[in-house]
């Protein structure tokens, strides 16, 4: 069994400048990356978010099983759809992982800017970028759906 540690802040605010090698195919070479840190998250996030719309209809409480209209529920039982442009959505998607890809490497080393990322080879971003958000422990397609969902409630 590992020993627990206590944190410190220091130590917690490091973790951001923890770098990563990646080799890529593509550009046949090591790029260094950083992990993004919970605010440059977040920035990706409301870009993710930005084209989803979950509309919900409320159907029945579920703690008394009674339809709406009856006694307060301690839930709410919902039926969901989501409405996806996906042209917007697929523009949506290269935007977040240019600033996830800026965010990165400008703080490996040279700043970056969204501008200077949308230069590079095709289907080379979106490769990085999946690195990003690995390295950063997150998982933008699942967070997506979860944010949108629990806005609509």
């Amino acid at each position: 069994m590992t020993e627990r540690v206590v944190l410190t802040k220091a130590a917690i605010l490091q973790g951001k400048a923890r770098k990563e090698t990646v080799y890529i195919e593509e550009l046949s070479g090591d790029l260094i990356l950083c992990p993004l840190t919970d605010g440059e998250w977040t920035e990706v996030q409301a870009m993710l978010n930005k084209n989803l719309n979950v509309v919900g209809t409320p159907t029945e409480a579920v703690s008394s099983g009674k339809p709406l209209g009856g006694k307060a529920a301690d839930r709410i039982k919902i039926r969901a759809e989501t409405r996806i442009n996906m042209g917007e959505f697929t523009q949506t998607q290269a935007e977040a992982n240019y600033l996830a890809v800026s965010f990165s490497l400008s703080r490996a080393g040279d700043a970056w800017s969204v501008e200077d990322v949308k230069q590079m080879p095709a289907g080379v971003v979106e490769k990085i970028a999946t690195h990003v958000f690995r390295i950063s422990g997150v998982n933008p397609e699942e967070v997506a759906v979860a944010q949108s969902f629990r806005k609509e409630r």
